[in-house]
């Protein structure tokens, strides 16, 4: 007995032993992870890495493409619109089915991915249109001929959180606990519907007797037409069909179908009528032709890209686009501007492999200014330069004061390039430097520099003193920009920049990822020497490499401003001796 006592005595101690090893093991391992991600930029990069750099290329020249402009100039570019969303993809790939713009296997393999990456993550408590987006995905995968299993199993088992108890489905995890009245689960139902039977699941006979009960529940009145056609819909998909119950409307379906023919509807709802008439068009086969005044309205509401607003009174979008482009089709119009409307569509082609919301086109000068220039220095053809002159001369005899300083210096280089006269800029920013003494911001400090650039001396017209009780000198982004504005009359030495570099280099590392490209570009724009200030060269570099890193990551956007601030950082370093 106290031999086996001592045995297990021995096992226990092995056993803590070897915990205590594998705890050892697992502390040295987190270290180990700890040291390598805070040495990330202390790695031994001292060239620019031209890997990364292709790929930001390949990005820029994505991005420009939407941004630009007919009239001359370059759009704003709102981040949302280099990332494809299913909603958006949906309507864009049924626009180009119409026009008859085949997509090829490359393509089709992007879209693939696209689809079973967005199913991942669209299951997620806070998306109101989970089953919406479902259908969209499935919807995307029958129009480039892949059935695949595995992405229509996982859209499935996510359908199926969204069925209730009657056999209808809602469209959100908030809905699931709502009482939802019938009719407004009819579009999530037959959207549902849909999804089974691209998945070659059978419909719950209790999802058809919903769907029955519905029609039978609703008021059989033109305002409801768009309800009754879906559930109508949902029969079709169903085989459920009871031909004589809906039959007995058809007057009231023919009504609505000639007023709608007719235009009798306000532009608010005019393409959502039409868009419930071609599938009463389906259904009876009315077969009649739309007045000339109708189709005139839909071409006069066509905007400058080619596309529609569904309800024709803003800016495109995809489903006004897609449905506008349906009913001309359906009607055998001819569709407007294709030439343009297949620009516009395909300028939506985004990062993740999908398609963007279509841009709202809006005017940038800095973007403007950033694309010339960082195209002029890949060597690339600047568009429509013409009509980009003429708007910056505009410019340049218009209210500077609307203007940020950033603005102007770009409006400034921009007036330079073109060889437009900048008197009245010039002594627009020399009143500013002289408007106040005390600094009290780093936008204040900011706007100096900008405003010595655009007047182009080394002379500081104004000596302007920090205001220490507002502006936290002691930190590195402020001292950084009062040694670009004492470098700009030359008076900063190469000791200053490795006493500015000894205190706060760590701090400038430890923000790599959360930094604005700016502080490089106005790092590398100090009279730093390759030799004097090595560890500032070397390390800036790696910095840029890590920035350019982030920035290739496939679902990271890509700013034209990040993107001009790396190029001009590489060439600051460049020039340096």
């Amino acid at each position: 007995m106290k031999k086996y006592n001592l045995w297990l005595i021995l096992i226990l101690i092995i056993h803590i032993l070897i915990l205590i090893s594998c705890d050892n093991e697992k502390d040295t391992k987190k270290e180990i992870v700890k040291v390598e991600e805070e040495s990330d930029v202390h790695n031994l990069d001292t060239e620019i890495n031209e890997t990364y750099l292709s790929i930001l290329n390949e990005k820029y020249f994505s991005l420009i493409g939407k941004l630009d402009m007919d009239y001359g100039g370059y759009s704003i570019e709102p981040l949302q619109h280099q990332y494809g969303n299913l909603y958006s993809s949906y309507f864009l790939l049924n626009t180009k089915d119409i026009l008859h713009e085949e997509i090829n296997s490359s393509e089709r393999n992007i879209l693939k991915e696209f689809v079973s990456e967005q199913i991942k993550l669209i299951d997620n408590k806070s998306n109101p249109n989970v089953v919406y987006d479902l259908y969209y995905g499935t919807e995307i995968l029958k129009m480039i001929n892949y059935r695949d299993f595995v992405i229509l199993k996982n859209i499935y088992d996510k359908l199926m959180k969204f069925q209730l108890e009657d056999g209808s489905f809602v469209s959100s995890y908030e809905e699931i606990d709502k009482n939802i009245s019938d009719e407004n689960k009819i579009t999530s139902t037959v959207m549902a519907i849909s999804i089974l039977n691209t998945s070659n699941k059978e419909i719950p006979e209790k999802t058809i007797e919903w769907l029955k009960k519905t029609w039978n529940q609703i008021d059989k009145t033109d305002i409801n037409i768009s309800k009754l056609r879906k559930i109508i819909e949902g029969f079709e998909m169903s085989d459920a069909r009871d031909k004589s119950e809906i039959n007995k409307e058809i007057e009231l379906f023919r009504t609505f179908y000639l007023n709608a023919l007719k235009g009798n509807s306000d532009n608010g709802t005019l393409l959502y009528a039409l868009q419930d008439a071609i599938y009463l068009d389906k259904i009876f086969e009315f077969n009649l032709t739309p007045s000339v005044e109708l189709i005139e309205r839909i071409y006069k509401e066509q905007n400058k890209d080619g596309g529609w607003n569904i309800f024709l009174d803003d800016f495109s979008e995809e489903q006004g686009t897609e449905v506008a482009v349906k009913v001309l089709n359906h009607f055998n119009f001819d569709i407007p501007y294709q030439d343009l409307l297949s620009k516009t569509v395909n300028e939506q082609k985004s990062i993740n492999g999908g398609y963007a919301p279509i841009i709202q086109k809006e005017f940038s000068l800095k973007n403007t200014s950033y694309i010339y220039f960082s195209s002029q220095k890949l060597g690339l053809k600047y568009h429509r330069k013409d009509e980009t002159f003429e708007i910056i001369q505009d410019i340049m005899s218009s209210d500077y004061s609307l203007y940020t300083s950033e603005e102007l210096l770009q409006l400034n280089n921009l007036a330079i390039e073109f060889k437009i006269n900048n008197n009245k800029l010039v002594n627009y920013a020399e009143n500013e430097i002289n408007k106040e003494s005390k600094l009290q911001s780093v936008e204040k400090i900011y706007d100096l520099i900008n405003f010595y650039k655009i007047i182009n001396t080394e002379k500081l017209l104004k000596e302007h003193n920090i205001d220490s009780d507002v502006l936290d000198t002691d930190n590195y982004f402020t001292k950084l920009l009062l040694l670009n504005l004492d470098s700009i009359k030359g008076d900063i030495s190469k000791k200053e920049i490795n006493s500015y570099w000894g205190k706060y280099k760590d701090f400038i590392i430890k923000d790599v990822d959360k930094n604005s490209c700016l502080v490089y570009m106005l790092l590398s724009s100090l009279p730093i020497n390759k030799e004097e200030n090595k560890d500032v060269y070397r390390t800036l570099i790696q910095l840029i490499n890590k920035q350019m890193s982030n920035y290739s990551q496939t679902m990271e956007p890509l700013s034209i401003q990040e993107y001009y601030f790396i190029i001009e950082s590489i060439n600051n370093l460049d020039r340096m001796e």
